[in-house]
């Protein structure tokens, strides 16, 4: 799984999370009230002192970016949900390694 920068790393807090799903409604069509479900099912498998940002960013990478990068027409592993986060977090495009 591809890293954050760590500026998007340092500020990505549970206020973020709200701002990825509008935007994955807005620009994919994506059904929220399915998806949220999803996250949440998935939120409850993991301690609870796990942090939901660390979930949500793993729940991304591993539910969400397959489906983005078959819509995109992208590699299987291209790190798609991280550019989405890196933007929403610091309003720029994550730069390539």
């Amino acid at each position: 799984m591809a890293r954050l920068s760590r500026e998007a790393e340092y500020e990505f807090t549970e206020s973020h999370i709200p701002k990825i799903w509008e935007f994955l409604h807005n620009t994919f069509g994506f059904n929220l009230k399915h998806w949220k479900a999803e996250f949440q099912a998935y939120l409850q498998k993991h301690p609870r002192d796990t942090s939901e940002v660390s979930v949500f960013y793993r729940f991304g990478n591993e539910r969400i970016e397959p489906l983005l990068n078959r819509i995109l027409g992208r590699r299987e592993h291209y790190s798609t949900f991280n550019g989405l986060v890196e933007f929403v977090v610091t309003g720029r495009r994550q730069k390539k390694q």
